[in-house]
């Protein structure tokens, strides 16, 4: 198993361990507490997690899984926590009418391929999941996660953890120093990392997948343009979209991951954006919340709209067999213990 580095030590981690103290012991008191007794889900379920905060590639990982599961007969049903949607705070289907500001940016952009619900309580979430899935009559469900790793009274049935090639977990510290947000467990069924490049110390373990991510336009034109982006890692774009349009260097506004664009950054955009013709690249996730505001203010700005997911890699096949072959032993049993009690 993967052992986490004790000794990387940031010069403001060496000051900040009574804080990482307080937050262990903070963080485990939550586990124990809200642990103690766990839920299962009634539908067949997958977990797409981490144990860092900020990007790990959680989003496109789960786009990735309901694809994946889609393209071999089942039927996903996307559940996620809805973050800083307004409709969050009790479990809801999101519809077409919904917007990023009433259902988050990653469930709108979820909605757009497949059936998604929100909610911050995630048993609730995952209990109207499974009505959306029996009251449509959806053939071969399946649940799965955007996040869900630290709801501990929810019991999922393959469990994904997600880390970045550059920041891999087990080289990571807890916070404030580091990016980990618990200690990591081995309560998973499979590591994914993602990323160009492999970790030091990287070895491969039948649990552990290798994912190489790659960008793709979907819409728009791979001319030079203004670059807004506000993803965890905003970098890793900008360096990905100079090898798409052929350019050494890459004109961006940075955002923090799920900023929600108002009528000042329009028009900041629209600034920068005339040098190109008012051109614009972003992210799926990006667009999603500011094409409203372009349709409303009658903008000039065009998008070029680029989408963040996995290549194809032979890792790819290997995890989604790992995960068929979990869907089908819980459904198996679960007919099993039905036919028992009638």
């Amino acid at each position: 198993m993967i052992q986490i580095d004790s000794n990387r030590r940031s010069y403001i981690g060496r000051f900040s361990w009574p804080l990482q103290s307080v937050y262990f012991a903070i963080q485990q008191l939550d586990q124990l507490w809200r642990g103690k007794t766990t839920t299962s889900t009634l539908v067949p379920s997958i977990c797409i997690g981490n144990f860092q905060a900020g990007g790990t590639g959680k989003t496109p990982m789960t786009q990735w899984t309901a694809m994946a599961l889609s393209s071999v007969g089942y039927s996903p049903v996307i559940v996620s926590r809805g973050y800083k949607g307004r409709l969050n705070k009790v479990a809801t289907v999101v519809h077409s009418e919904h917007t990023t500001a009433s259902v988050g940016d990653e469930a709108k952009f979820h909605s757009q391929f497949f059936p998604v619900v929100i909610g911050k309580d995630r048993i609730k979430a995952c209990a109207l999941a499974a009505h959306y899935c029996a009251t449509h009559q959806l053939k071969k469900p399946v649940l799965v996660l955007d996040d869900g790793l630290q709801h501990y009274p929810l019991n999922t049935d393959f469990k994904v953890v997600c880390t970045k090639s550059h920041s891999p977990f087990w080289k990571d510290t807890l916070l404030p120093s580091g990016r980990l947000r618990q200690i990591p467990h081995s309560k998973f069924d499979a590591i994914v990392v993602l990323g160009n490049t492999l970790p030091d110390g990287y070895t491969m373990e039948p649990d552990l997948f290798h994912f190489k991510l790659k960008i793709r336009l979907i819409r728009g034109s791979r001319l030079p343009g203004l670059v807004i982006c506000g993803l965890a890692n905003n970098d890793a774009f900008s360096e990905d979209l100079k090898h798409e349009i052929g350019e050494t260097r890459i004109d961006m506004i940075g955002y923090n991951d799920h900023y929600k664009y108002n009528a000042k950054d329009l028009k900041i955009i629209e600034k920068r954006s005339s040098a190109y013709n008012h051109h614009v690249h972003c992210t799926t996730k990006d667009a999603s919340k500011i094409e409203t505001l372009i349709s409303h203010s009658n903008s000039p700005i065009t998008l070029s709209v680029w989408d963040i997911e996995p290549a194809i890699n032979p890792d790819n096949q290997l995890l989604l067999e790992a995960m068929v072959k979990r869907i089908e032993y819980v459904s198996n049993n679960r007919l099993k213990k039905s036919s028992r009690k009638a």
